[in-house]
């Protein structure tokens, strides 16, 4: 990627965020591999009834011909969503499920030193234009994981697994692709046969290069974080969510654990919309 490299050791964004309790965020939702954006569907109604806006990203990887070969696509997508609550004066949660943790993640770099900023910017301008309306660019309050894959910089998910795992298998003439044969118990185990197989016929081709991508911004580490972690999952196993936890030092606190599998937005909706309505600064009491 072009954008320079920003310090990351001297600048901590996140310490400093606080949620604008004028108005709530928009939750800005990314599926992950193989998935689409209809997988928040369920989760979608849930907060917009409770007076959430919410912005569902699509991915580029997925079923696109020819293949992308990095994620800097699926990263420039969720930059465009968080670029377009923010400049709208809006707030946003950035909810990021599975392999979207890793895009997500690197999508925040561009927004580093903006956050860095924005508070003395408002500062200043406040002091400068007294009671007079200013433009307010949003910002990002929080980075939920779902389930989510975290990696420390430096590392893709080809260092963790040079193979695929039994059950995904590579397509077309160079391999540009990998197809999830067993989706119905990998993605879905915990809902119904009748649901998994309706589920499992949407899941696409993925590109397989995405997953040869290396993290560059390791956004949990500035942004206030939380992760929803699944005891059913056979896609992410739980004691892989465990580690990856205790690389990003995620608070236990903002730690959620449910008895689900790889797609708790599909099985279990209402503990996902619990889960980030928390994270979006809600207090236990009123969900």
């Amino acid at each position: 990627m072009s954008e320079t490299t920003p310090n990351l050791e001297a600048d901590h964004p996140g310490s400093d965020v606080k949620m604008d309790t004028s108005a709530k965020p928009t939750f800005i939702l990314v599926h992950g591999a193989w998935q689409s954006s209809s997988v928040w569907v369920y989760v979608t109604a849930l907060l917009e009834k409770a007076g959430y806006s919410v912005y569902p990203v699509t991915l580029k990887s997925p079923n696109v011909n020819p293949a992308v070969q990095d994620f800097s696509a699926d990263v420039e997508v969720v930059k465009d969503a968080i670029e377009s609550v923010i400049e709208s004066g809006k707030d946003a949660v950035l909810a990021v499920h599975s392999y979207a943790g890793i895009v997500g993640c690197e999508a925040l770099k561009s927004f580093h030193h903006e956050m860095l900023s924005v508070a003395a910017e408002e500062a200043s301008e406040d002091a400068a234009h007294g009671d007079k309306p200013i433009h307010r660019r949003g910002k990002v309050l929080h980075l939920a994981f779902i389930a989510g894959l975290i990696y420390p910089p430096g590392m893709s998910l080809a260092d963790l697994d040079t193979r695929p795992p039994p059950g995904i298998v590579q397509v077309g003439e160079k391999g540009d692709w990998v197809r999830i044969m067993d989706g119905d118990t990998r993605m879905y185990n915990d809902l119904s046969p009748e649901a998994a197989g309706f589920w499992n016929k949407k899941l696409k081709l993925q590109s397989r290069h995405v997953f040869y991508s290396e993290l560059t911004y390791p956004a949990y580490r500035y942004y206030p974080s939380s992760y929803l972690t699944c005891s059913a999952d056979q896609a992410v196993l739980p004691k892989t969510q465990s580690r990856m936890m205790m690389l990003a030092r995620i608070k236990q606190a903002n730690v959620v654990k449910i008895n689900a599998g790889h797609s708790p937005m599909i099985s279990q909706p209402g503990a996902v919309a619990k889960f980030l309505r928390k994270a979006a600064g809600e207090v236990s009491s009123v969900l």
